[in-house]
């Protein structure tokens, strides 16, 4: 969203650069939004808990 302020909300009203830059503001505004319904955690390429079938390595390589 954007705001003007006019001539009432300038800080400085002289026609210089560095004038300029003082009355160029921002105003961030954050705001919570609705929480969307928890998602359980996944990994890609992960296991249901099974353990790694013997003689296999990681994608990784051993270290």
């Amino acid at each position: 969203r954007m705001v003007t302020m006019g001539q009432n909300g300038a800080l400085c009203d002289e026609p210089e650069k560095e004038c300029q830059q003082i009355n160029r503001r921002v105003h961030l505004e954050f705001r919570k939004l609705a929480a969307a319904a928890p998602m359980p955690a996944t990994v890609a390429g992960a296991t249901t808990g099974d353990p790694a079938p013997t003689g296999t390595t990681s994608p990784a390589g051993d270290r």
